[in-house]
């Protein structure tokens, strides 16, 4: 199986197939054995994220090395035709995570290791400090590429001679851009890419004290089950399973991220949903 997404999707499922290590004190005797994940062995959050491994494994793309950091990859673990999981797999979990992408020369970006990227730049000063968090929100989050480029224009000559990695921040600063990715003709693109049966993973950003799933942007959590279910595509809402364990045994403090306890009870239903999924394309195709 193929799992693309975060860590609320790949945590129980690595942790259910013994590829990550398992809370000792937790009990996963309930969950199916037997499960082996192919990849990808890095975070996806997008649309953009996810084609751009496909295409690696592919061999239609190569990623540079200096970028594997950017994208979320370990250079062990970047994706190339040699190292291609697909032919192996037979079905594949996706989960994006935002509609917003972040891509530098043709090439999409993750935005966990792309924020802290650029934190050193928040040390420098403090005009540098809020030219560089505008630049950040309202010129990538926000997609606005002449604030993008005005900003950019007014922060490199503030950077001194021994930024950390001047001459990357330098680029990624000019040439950086922030994208919306239509999720209907996403997941499209999801299905011919793939080739093989898969199902869509609802993210949720995080939950209120009353248990009331964020969605973030406002809009897309609706976007992806919308595009779904006119794709004809398998839907699992994760944050129902969250609501019916309850968020104090679900969710840690930051009401973001699954405990250790409710790992092996969402690893349980996802590799339910994964075997219908399997099963519903092997009827359709008899």
């Amino acid at each position: 199986m193929l799992v693309f997404g975060g860590c609320n999707v790949r945590g129980p499922l690595y942790r259910a197939a013994g590829q990550w290590q398992r809370d000792s004190t937790v009990d996963w005797d309930d969950v199916p054995s037997g499960m082996t994940i192919g990849g990808p062995h890095f975070f996806t959050f997008t649309i953009g994220e996810m084609l751009q491994a496909l295409e690696c494994w592919r061999g239609e793309l190569q990623i540079p090395s200096e970028l594997f950091g950017l994208c979320h990859m370990m250079p062990e673990f970047a994706p190339t035709a040699a190292n291609s999981p697909v032919a192996q797999c037979d079905l594949a979990l996706v989960e994006p995570n935002t509609s917003v992408e972040i891509e530098f020369d043709g090439y999409f970006l993750n935005r966990g290791p792309f924020v802290r990227f650029l934190a050193p730049l928040k040390e420098i000063s403090d005009p540098v400090k809020r030219l560089s968090s505008q630049w950040y929100n309202k010129g990538i989050v926000g997609a606005n590429d002449k604030m993008r480029s005005d900003l950019a224009a007014q922060l490199i000559p503030q950077l001194p001679d021994d930024t950390p990695d001047r001459e990357l921040t330098v680029e990624i600063l000019r040439r950086a851009k922030g994208t919306r990715r239509d999720m209907f003709s996403g997941l499209r693109l999801m299905t011919e890419a793939l080739g093989m049966p898969f199902g869509v993973v609802t993210y949720t950003w995080s939950y209120m004290p009353d248990g009331r799933a964020v969605s973030w942007p406002a809009e897309f959590h609706d976007a992806v089950v919308g595009a779904a279910l006119d794709l004809e595509l398998p839907l699992f809402e994760a944050s129902h399973h969250v609501k019916e364990a309850g968020l104090e045994f679900a969710l840690k403090a930051d009401r973001r991220h699954y405990t250790e306890a409710f790992m092996p009870v969402l690893a349980v239903q996802l590799i339910d949903f994964a075997r219908r999924v399997r099963a519903d394309a092997t009827n359709t195709r008899s």
